[in-house]
């Protein structure tokens, strides 16, 4: 474990020299002390910390990471390998809709018709038949339906309005909207909560 610990702290002294543990530790973004047990050797540094210390002295973090042990030569040499990651072209407009639809399902009775309505776009789209006018008029559908789904609910609060309304804060794009009182308990009709919505399927 020393011989570990040494490793680093000679590679901090290659790279900092005489400089102070306080002016590297404000580099780093430690504190003093930190510094100070990497350079006896009593700590080591965290992964993260190496990565901070290569980037504020400009050296490669790989080869930091190597002087504290946290990689070898043969990482180093290995190559670099990424996963690859699938592009929407990579999936027909059929499956990315069955997908939407997959994910919205088990919900009210407003929210399967939201379902229907996205399959109904998605042969619309799909469809060699159809024009370039109304793929764009059914996308732009699908994307006001999913819309609708994204919600943030917030506690109730009823503030009096004039004309007899409540005034119930609800958030349409931009707009809160206003709902009218119940005439005969005075309570909301619709909703036991109110929220900022973005209502797509009313």
């Amino acid at each position: 474990m020393s011989a570990e610990k040494s490793k680093w702290s000679q590679y901090i002294d290659s790279v900092v020299g005489d400089e102070f543990n306080t002016t590297i530790a404000a580099k780093v973004g430690v504190d003093a002390a930190t510094v100070g047990r990497w350079r006896s050797g009593t700590v080591d540094p965290k992964p993260r910390q190496v990565v901070a210390f290569a980037r504020a002295y400009g050296q490669s973090p790989v080869g930091a990471l190597f002087a504290a042990d946290y990689v070898d030569e043969t990482d180093i040499n290995a190559p670099v390998r990424m996963p690859r990651l699938h592009e929407l072209s990579d999936y027909s407009t059929s499956e990315l809709m069955e997908e939407a639809a997959t994910r919205i399902r088990a919900t009210s009775d407003r929210r399967r018709d939201a379902m229907l309505r996205i399959a109904s776009c998605a042969d619309i789209i799909d469809s060699e038949e159809s024009s370039a006018e109304a793929i764009e008029d059914a996308k732009e559908a699908v994307i006001d339906i999913l819309t609708g789904f994204l919600v943030i609910e917030m506690p109730r609060r009823y503030f009096p309005g004039d004309a007899g309304e409540w005034k119930v804060p609800r958030l349409r794009g931009n707009r809160f909207l206003r709902r009218p009182r119940d005439a005969e308990n005075g309570n909301d009709t619709e909703d036991r909560r109110w929220g900022a919505r973005l209502d797509g399927l009313d």
